[in-house]
């Protein structure tokens, strides 16, 4: 099974998704180190809200104007279509 991340973005006040970025190019052991997933999801396929403690990082990586005040950020993880 083949699987895609996205950071989702999601508008605070309607909770509509806005945009999204795939950020397959990141090593998953970054985003495990970064996300740090609970044992039970070892392969990260919950959801995870970006937050404030992960933004000086996924700045570095991803070319995303972060606004945690106007925006909702999401780790999303998806069955690819093969």
């Amino acid at each position: 099974m083949e699987i895609t991340r996205l950071i989702s973005v999601y508008d605070k006040q309607t909770q509509e998704l806005l945009k999204e970025y795939n950020i397959d190019f990141i090593k998953f052991d970054t985003l495990k180190k970064m996300f740090n997933p609970p044992d039970d999801d070892p392969l990260m396929y919950n959801f995870y809200w970006v937050e404030e403690s992960q933004l000086e990082e996924m700045k570095q990586l991803v070319d995303v104007n972060f606004d945690l005040t106007k925006y909702i950020y999401q780790l999303e993880c998806f069955q690819a279509n093969t």
